[in-house]
């Protein structure tokens, strides 16, 4: 549900989102979480695919593939970075509960670090 709140604010905030999942189960989780998060909001999106032609008006939920359209705002729910990531305004990692969740963020976040990016952390 973070997630949702995350993306339902950038999106309100005129960000173009890209969010990206590391499995078609994930992609289908966050998928079905946008439509029933908040039962008097609606954030238009829809899953990637490859013969779509994306709009950045509306959330795009991808598979780890590189988006087609330039979006400003990255939401990576996915354990790694993507290679693409510089391609992005911003970038909103989130990490779970559970040490290997905490684990796979402590090593995105040197990731980011060792390729000089700006980051700053907020606890929700």
């Amino acid at each position: 549900m973070t997630a949702c709140r995350v993306i339902e604010k950038a999106w309100y905030a005129n960000h173009s989102v890209y969010v990206r999942a590391s499995s078609a189960e994930e992609a289908h989780q966050i998928d079905e979480l946008l439509w029933i998060f908040k039962e008097k909001s609606f954030i238009p999106h829809r899953c990637w695919q490859q013969s779509m032609q994306p709009n950045t008006n509306e959330v795009i939920i991808g598979l780890g593939e590189k988006p087609a359209s330039n979006f400003s705002l990255l939401a990576n729910i996915a354990k790694d970075i993507p290679a693409f990531y510089d391609q992005f305004e911003r970038i909103v990692e989130f990490v779970g509960t559970s040490m290997q969740d905490r684990s796979a963020a402590r090593e995105r976040y040197r990731g980011y670090q060792k390729h000089g990016c700006d980051i700053q952390s907020h606890n929700v």
